[in-house]
């Protein structure tokens, strides 16, 4: 299996035609099909693309947002923005605004100060949860275009997975040469009860006053509490191996979520061990949670199943998961379409304690105030937020 080089592997070249590549061992990534002029246009020895020849999202205002403790953090081996990402843009005369984190309020600081009317390309070199942090911290305005791009940095990567960037470079790589228009971005809204709140690394964080935008993920049961339990210092340093020992953990314990959900008046009861909401194919790049997902559609999908006895019944059914999504022709998994227009209600009983009111919103986790029901409610609002028109690349 030739597995994707890591950032310090790489090395950026010209070759003799004079196309921009990056080099990894002997092999060689074309990063820019176009022919680029000896001449830069920022110094003599950078070379220089004409802005003609790269795609015009680039030419509007960029921002590059670097969150810089996403997956195992950045060093001066994995540091992809000046390592790889910043050569590449100054070679192609890409005038930019480099971003980095400096606290777990910063992206959504950084998303209230964009000027109302901007044409704006954000790209991320993130996971899943910084993109929604910047979506929730868009401020209010009367009109505006972004387009954004996630290069796969974080832990959970689910938005570039359904994109088709597998890794770092070849989301890079279509960065330049992507030649479809960005699509617009479906955003969808939950509704949690008042007196709801963030969990940050099980801290009490921000109160929760206005509903969620996610794009990504709702969860509830199994899934949201090994989200929640591995978010720890010393487990993020795991990557993505971090889920597996929290879910680990998680097993030695009853997953047991009492509630029922409604669709229209549709009802299924529970008590649920696994409660998923999602439009996204692939948690993990060989963790196939919807088959059939397409991000372009303005759907849902709820997947579920109940509590059972045996102690094996969860880990049954994930191999299924990770076998090519082969769970969806499970008869005990629910496996149900949620079309724009319709209205999900979640309604929790015995939720008091804590590990029964924790969910998690495209990685964030939130908890539900300390009663022992709750109702949740969740739609599809289109790729508007704000008055800002979202698009992603792809």
């Amino acid at each position: 299996m030739v597995l994707p080089p890591t950032v310090s592997d790489l090395l950026i070249v010209k070759d003799t035609h004079q196309k921009l590549q990056v080099r990894h061992g002997y092999d060689y990534i074309e990063l820019v099909s176009h022919e680029i002029s000896e001449q830069s246009a920022l110094n003599d020895t950078t070379p220089a693309v004409a802005r003609a020849s790269i795609p015009d999202y680039l030419k509007d205002k960029v921002y590059v947002v670097d969150s810089v403790k996403s997956g195992k953090g950045r060093d001066s081996k994995t540091d992809l923005y000046n390592i790889v990402l910043e050569p590449i843009l100054t070679a192609l005369a890409v005038d930019h605004q480099y971003v980095a984190t400096t606290s777990a309020d910063s992206i959504r600081q950084f998303a209230s100060t964009l000027p109302e009317g901007q044409n704006a390309t954000v790209v991320f070199i993130s996971g899943d949860t910084s993109i929604s942090e910047f979506v929730n911290g868009l401020s209010g305005v009367s009109s505006g275009n972004i387009t954004i791009f996630p290069i796969p940095s974080g832990t959970g990567n689910s938005l570039a997975l359904s994109l088709g960037f597998v890794d770092e470079l070849r989301a890079i790589q279509r960065l330049l040469q992507a030649v479809e228009k960005p699509a617009p971005l479906n955003l969808y809204d939950v509704q949690f009860p008042e007196g709801s709140y963030f969990l940050i690394q099980d801290a009490i964080g921000p109160q929760i006053t206005q509903p969620l935008k996610f794009t990504v993920v709702v969860s509830w049961g199994f899934h949201a509490a090994l989200v929640a339990d591995s978010d720890t210092p010393e487990l993020r340093k795991n990557g993505i191996e971090r889920f597996k020992l929290a879910a680990f953990a998680n097993l030695q314990r009853e997953q047991k979520y009492e509630g029922l959900v409604s669709v229209n008046g549709h009802r299924i009861e529970g008590p649920f061990a696994y409660w998923v909401l999602t439009s996204s194919k692939k948690f993990e790049p060989t963790f196939e949670i919807l088959p059939e997902g397409n991000i372009f559609d303005d759907n849902l999908y709820l997947i579920s199943f109940k509590t059972e006895e045996s102690s094996s019944y969860i880990m049954d059914i994930m191999k299924q998961v990770y076998d090519k999504g082969s769970h969806v022709h499970n008869p005990k998994v629910s496996y149900q379409k949620i079309s724009n227009g319709d209205r999900v209600l979640l309604h929790t009983l015995n939720s008091k304690n804590k590990q029964q009111r924790r969910f998690c919103v495209d990685g964030s986790i939130v908890a539900l105030p300390e009663t022992d029901e709750h109702e949740i409610a969740i739609r599809a609002t289109g790729n508007k937020h704000n008055g800002w028109s979202l698009y992603v690349v792809h």
